[in-house]
């Protein structure tokens, strides 16, 4: 079995070799793959996070679906298709962000990315994902954009944790942007919450 690595800006990641034959890839349902050079045709890598940005879809294993997903990141599938394609290696280094205004209330969803551009146009009450992942991290960001309305109340989920148990109280100026960092470890729905700066000029 092969020892390469793929060398990149977030992870050294293993690859073993894996046949490219259907049945090869059972027992390896969630794991990462690349093409290699000597003839096995895939090798499989690290299980991929179930989080973020990381969203696949179904993929056939024919060669005309390829087509239109050139650099796309590629898993195994336990379904009888056998591959599923996800985004492409730069919307996943570089983070795909999801813009968007909050209204009333805002449901965070880890399906779409994992970095928020948001426009707080109202009071508005967050919602966090639910139950986390066992042995997996989660993290997300939120960049909260005031509009020109100040002091709008933000109500955060109550499985939030902030340091010293303290709900940070942040800065009402209208126009200015306020950066949030949210960790989730493992199997858990609670959520650790960081308040990264404040009070940056739009």
């Amino acid at each position: 079995m092969s020892r390469d690595k793929i060398k990149s800006t977030v992870i050294d990641v293993k690859l073993e070799d894996l046949s490219d034959g259907l049945p090869a890839y059972v027992g390896f349902e969630g794991y990462s793959l690349r093409v290699n050079d000597d003839g096995d045709g895939l090798d499989y890598g690290v299980p991929i996070p179930i989080a973020g940005s990381w969203l696949f879809t179904i993929l056939e294993d024919v060669p005309s679906s390829y087509v239109g997903n050139a650099n796309k990141l590629v898993k195994v599938t336990s379904g009888a298709d056998g591959l599923e394609f996800g985004q492409t290696i730069d919307e996943i280094v570089n983070q795909k962000m999801v813009t968007a205004n909050t209204g009333a209330s805002y449901t965070i969803d880890l399906s779409l990315g994992i970095v928020f551009n948001l426009t707080l146009t109202d009071g508005c009450t967050f919602t966090l994902p639910a139950t986390g992942t066992t042995d997996i991290m989660k993290q997300f960001w939120i960049y909260l954009k005031r509009d020109t309305t100040p002091n709008r109340i933000i109500t955060w989920d109550t499985d939030i944790r902030w340091p010293m148990n303290i709900t940070p109280a942040l800065d009402g100026t209208a126009s200015t942007l306020t950066i949030f960092r949210f960790s989730q470890l493992g199997n858990t729905a609670r959520w650790y919450g960081e308040v990264l700066g404040m009070g940056y000029e739009i």
